[in-house]
């Protein structure tokens, strides 16, 4: 087939990792053309690598001062403000010149934020909305102080509606995680739900045999959204100086794009580092002697456990934080809860080499059984063709 795949944001293996390997599934039996739109230049190592996979990319280059205006003036209206923020008419016409150009099979559209490019297309046209966002939002409202809180709760009524708006649109949607398919239809039960979960490349982030750095912790992610900073946050305040008391020496590693509020969280302590942007994720994985993931909301799965599990580095994790991962707590991964047993389990990792490696063999045999991109290819090729049927659009 001939497929459009729309993106909000231009792909990469840092973090937009799903729809590379979304992008890195369907070029293998489709020629597929992408139409994203970027935020800022994408690096030119992985425009190039992208181009030898698509059959065309066509790249909108847009403000993120001109997205904040547009979502500006739409709380006049009611968008989600996400929805707002993307809505670029050159955006509208990139995807409507492609469909008129190219013989276009099906549209896959990235977010549910970018179903409006897709909107009066007699296409068939397949929803990859990822997370459930009106759940995500609903549970953010929940753990936020002010004004975010307020501007959540905008955010989770908004999609509520949109989201009954866009399935009266297109039916056929994908999830990355069972619960948020649960959760969709439930609310919107005209619409067919298919899981395609998150996967690894297990040749990029391959196996490492390099020794870890003793007692270097890792928690990574876009440091700048709100549940990492806020994962961040709870274990820097909660969690970290239970575990200096135990291991004076230990040294947390918070890597990712971050801010001011990131740097002044990490500021009051001698044993944490903030790096920033990194353009190569791995080194600091294989780094650490464990990686950890103290997620308190969100929705979804995380890439970056899985990318440990490739990699072999043992994961503790709160029970929010390994949500949608086919887990077995103290086998392939540590599910903690509380700051008390989540430091304990760190430094118990630290201590016992052999409850490490019995950790990470099990969490690789996981990895490569479950989460490989020839296990998404299967996966999402099955939802295409178990839904084209039922895919609906509206002139």
């Amino acid at each position: 087939m001939q497929i459009l795949f729309i993106s909000p944001s231009f792909p990469n293996r840092l973090h937009r990792i799903r729809a590379w390997q979304l992008l890195e599934s369907l070029t293998q039996n489709h020629e597929v053309h992408l139409v994203t739109l970027a935020w800022r230049k994408p690096p030119q190592a992985e425009h190039s690598e992208l181009a030898k996979k698509c059959a065309s990319i066509t790249v909108v280059s847009e403000s993120p001062l001109r997205g904040m205006f547009r979502a500006l003036l739409g709380i006049l209206t009611s968008q989600p403000l996400e929805v707002a923020y993307c809505n670029s008419s050159r955006m509208h016409n990139a995807v409507r010149e492609i469909t008129t150009e190219k013989t276009i099979d099906l549209i896959y559209v990235k977010r549910l934020r970018s179903a409006q490019f897709a909107i009066g297309s007699t296409i068939p046209v397949h929803i990859d909305v990822t997370d459930a966002m009106s759940k995500f939002y609903d549970i953010a409202s929940g753990h936020a102080g002010f004004p975010s809180k307020w501007l959540y709760q905008i955010e989770a009524s908004r999609y509520k509606k949109y989201e009954v708006y866009i399935s009266t649109i297109f039916t056929s949607w994908i999830t990355c995680s069972q619960p948020d398919a649960e959760y969709l239809k439930e609310r919107l039960p005209t619409i067919s739900v298919s899981v395609v979960p998150n996967g690894v490349d297990l040749e990029y982030f391959s196996w490492s045999k390099r020794k870890p750095i003793r007692h270097t912790l890792i928690l990574s992610g876009l440091l700048s959204k709100f549940v990492n900073f806020e994962a961040a946050k709870y274990f820097v305040k909660e969690i970290f100086p239970k575990i200096l008391e135990h291991i004076p020496d230990a040294h947390l590693m918070l890597v990712g794009p971050s801010n001011w509020r990131v740097k002044l969280l990490a500021s009051k302590s001698k044993n944490i580092t903030v790096t920033g942007f990194v353009p190569d994720l791995r080194p600091y994985i294989e780094n650490a002697e464990i990686v950890c993931c103290p997620i308190l909301t969100g929705t979804g799965t995380r890439n970056k456990i899985l990318q440990a599990w490739a990699i072999g580095r043992p994961v503790v994790s709160t029970t929010i934080g390994a949500e949608g991962l086919l887990i077995k707590p103290n086998e392939n991964i540590f599910i903690k809860d509380t700051p008390s047993d989540f430091a304990e389990m760190v430094v118990e990792l630290c201590k016992d080499p052999l409850l490490e490696d019995t950790a990470v063999q099990s969490a690789y045999a996981t990895v490569t059984k479950c989460y490989t991109i020839q296990a998404i290819t299967q996966s999402l090729e099955s939802a295409l063709t178990k839904s084209s049927h039922e895919t609906s659009s509206l002139v």
